[in-house]
């Protein structure tokens, strides 16, 4: 059985696919698409840039940039709130260093309010020193 030819081209063929990361009659995106995808997340980029460039002041864009380097997921999630907040009309205009602080107070406070844990212990259903007092007769 271990001598089996079919066997051992069905072996291949399945290494084989499973290195090529895919299930037979599917393959995955061509370069073509690849390159597409890309290109279409260099233009979101570059327009997010645009907005930002538009919405916050040069001391408030090193800010950000700064935390960028520490914290990349903490400034998208400040670019995200800027942005949004900015389109829905709820900023008055170019964000200076001190109302940034401010945003990346709010932010970093949202954050921690949703982070926290309450641990609540369950009480026992019957507290065994009441068993006790009735014995006493």
């Amino acid at each position: 059985m271990a001598d089996d030819p079919a066997l051992a081209q069905w072996r291949a063929q399945r290494m084989a696919q499973m290195q090529g990361g895919g299930m037979p009659g599917q393959s995955g995106p061509s370069a073509e698409q690849v390159e597409q995808q890309r290109k279409k997340q260099e233009v979101m980029q570059e327009q997010r840039r645009i907005m930002l460039k538009q919405i916050l002041s040069n001391e408030a864009r090193e800010k950000l940039s700064n935390i960028r380097l520490v914290k990349p997921e903490r400034a998208e999630q400040v670019e995200n709130y800027i942005l949004s907040a900015a389109q829905s009309g709820q900023l008055p205009g170019k964000i200076s260093e001190e109302q940034f602080k401010d945003l990346l107070r709010n932010v970093t406070e949202k954050e921690q309010s949703k982070n926290k844990v309450t641990i609540m212990r369950r009480r026992p259903l019957y507290d065994d020193d009441d068993d006790d007092d009735d014995d006493d007769f």
